[in-house]
């Protein structure tokens, strides 16, 4: 045993020097340990080989369907983990976005000028006047509707001045957002471009050429000698002399030149966003007037004019709408069509008012009841017909 063991002294060297290097000593203390289990059937004698064999095999199986179980389990729950964690980031931006609206509600508030405030308590103010005019009223609280009506006029009036106020004090906003955010971006998009680079360098040529003309002017001899060179021959044209100058000196030395250029760039575009802001805010000028002239003519067409002595009341023994002439006492059960000019009722037979000859308005139009205006005019042609034939038979 002596002589044996010193035989395989080199095999058991070589294998203890494997086992230091490769992985280290405890993990094969480990994988021995889980080979006794694996073959202490064969190695107590109670399986042969084959038998041992299989139930390694099915250890085996065993330890790779657990593994597989695991990696689902794994999977299942990274997949959770992430679905949650997108939750929570969706939840997140949402929460960030209701800020930043916040935030930008609250800026605008901030910003907000009196003149706005004072348009949008104008326009509540019309609005609560027109649930009072569109409320249905018995005969009995007539003069309620008369106060309602003056309110609707006087909310109507009030609504237009705020709103001219407020735009004429947006303009002044406008008009230096215009000169100043909007000039600079235009200048910038400008000055990305090729066109852009290519107009700056000339500027930049131009801005130097006038710096060394004023400084060699006032130089030594040699100097004042030169100057003239820099002169340009027309306002388009840039000397020789400046763009040699232009190409030789360092970039730092072109720095007040290139500020100068730029500056002369934004204040072309500043006129040019002013012009275009000035012609916008003429064009929203003409629109509010146009629209309050509309609301005015719709106001007068649903409600009546200011000073009408005609009111929609309510009947409750009927269950019906009627309007009535509180001056002359006269009642209409059907919608009457009244003048704009002089508050007389029109037939809705009649084309116009021939109290005052005042035409229908387009809300009267509505109530006309009469023939067409291309039947009356075939009527009115068939008519000089007629004349014509008892002239020509007579």
């Amino acid at each position: 045993h002596v002589r044996t063991r010193y035989i395989l002294a080199p095999a058991f060297d070589l294998q203890r020097a494997l086992r230091q290097r490769l992985l280290g000593v405890k993990y094969w203390e480990k994988e021995t340990e889980a080979r006794k289990i694996m073959f202490a059937g064969y190695d107590s004698l109670e399986h042969s080989s084959w038998e041992s064999i299989k139930e390694i095999l099915t250890i085996k199986a065993k330890e790779r369907q657990d593994a597989a179980t695991a990696h689902d389990e794994e999977l299942q729950r990274n997949e959770r983990e992430d679905l949650q964690s997108d939750q929570e980031r969706a939840i997140e931006r949402h929460r960030e976005r209701q800020m930043r609206r916040k935030r930008k509600l609250q800026q605008l508030k901030a910003e907000e000028l009196p003149e706005e405030v004072a348009e949008k308590e104008a326009v509540d103010r019309l609005k609560k006047a027109k649930e009072d005019m569109e409320r249905d009223v018995p005969y009995d609280e007539l003069q309620s509707r008369l106060v309602a009506r003056k309110e609707l006029y006087d909310a109507l009036e009030n609504l237009s001045e705020c709103a001219q106020k407020a735009r004429a004090a947006r303009e002044g906003k406008m008009t230096e957002r215009a000169i100043n955010k909007d000039a600079e971006a235009k200048t910038d998009e400008l000055l990305m471009t090729k066109e852009g680079q290519k107009r700056l360098k000339y500027e930049v040529q131009v801005q130097y050429g006038q710096e060394l003309l004023h400084k060699w002017s006032d130089g030594n001899r040699f100097q004042a000698a030169l100057a003239p060179l820099f002169q340009p021959p027309d306002e388009e044209m840039v000397p020789l002399a400046t763009t040699v100058a232009v190409a030789v000196v360092p970039q730092s030395s072109l720095a007040a030149a290139r500020e100068a250029a730029r500056t002369v760039i934004l204040d072309e575009h500043r006129e040019e966003c002013r012009e275009e802001a000035i012609e916008k805010l003429e064009q929203k000028k003409r629109d509010q007037i146009q629209q309050f002239a509309k609301m005015f003519e719709e106001f007068e067409g649903e409600y009546g004019t200011v000073n009408t002595k005609w009111e929609r009341l309510w009947d409750n023994a009927s269950y019906a709408k009627y309007w009535y002439n509180w001056e002359s006492g006269a009642t209409e059960w059907t919608r009457p069509a009244i003048c704009h000019k002089c508050d007389e009722f029109i037939d809705p037979m009649d084309v116009k008012c021939f109290s005052c000859d005042a035409p229908r308005t387009r809300a009267n139009m509505e109530l006309y009841s009469g023939i067409s205006a291309a039947q009356f005019k075939a009527k009115r042609m068939a008519e000089e017909e007629e004349d014509e034939d008892s002239v020509y038979t007579s």
